[in-house]
């Protein structure tokens, strides 16, 4: 999950425990940290609570390359506000004030009239847009084309 580096500086490397008071991970490597225990216990299914939030841009495409590859045959309920974050989703469950709402892929929901369209500013539907035509013309890049150094950048950004 692009922490090897960041593991070899521990003493006992993956032997080492992690306690309050000790070492400083920074919540990028929090967070990688949970998915690497997730790959290891071979998790089915993640629920991640906006698992974007306080990351670099580096790290927050380590993460989505994780949840593209990885968990891939894995179910992923992702609670997620950032649009570009929802962009590699199937289906969307809108809840409001606790009630379910609407249950669709995001084709549909912004094709009719719905709280999620509703939901959205003009800059993140314009976003979405884009998104929706640019698949059409060419692909989009795939997150797996990161580039191998990612790894050390992810630790030089947040160590």
């Amino acid at each position: 999950v692009g922490l090897k580096s960041v593991i070899e500086q521990f003493p006992g490397q993956l032997n080492f425990t992690l306690v309050d008071g000790g070492y400083v991970l920074s919540h990028g490597h929090k967070q990688l940290m949970c998915l690497a225990r997730s790959v290891l216990s071979k998790a089915r299914i993640l629920l991640l609570d906006e698992p974007s939030a306080h990351l670099d841009p580096i790290t927050y495409q380590v993460i989505r390359r994780i949840l593209k590859t990885t968990f891939s045959g894995c179910t992923v309920v992702l609670c997620e506000h950032r649009i570009e974050a929802m962009l590699d989703c199937q289906r969307f469950l809108v809840i409001e004030e606790g009630n379910v709402w609407q249950y669709d892929s995001l084709q549909a929901l912004l094709s009719e009239k719905s709280i999620f369209q509703k939901a959205i500013s003009s800059s993140e539907k314009m976003k979405l847009f884009q998104s929706r035509h640019s698949t059409k013309q060419k692909p989009r890049p795939q997150i797996t084309a990161v580039k191998e150094e990612t790894e050390e950048e992810v630790q030089e950004t947040r160590l």
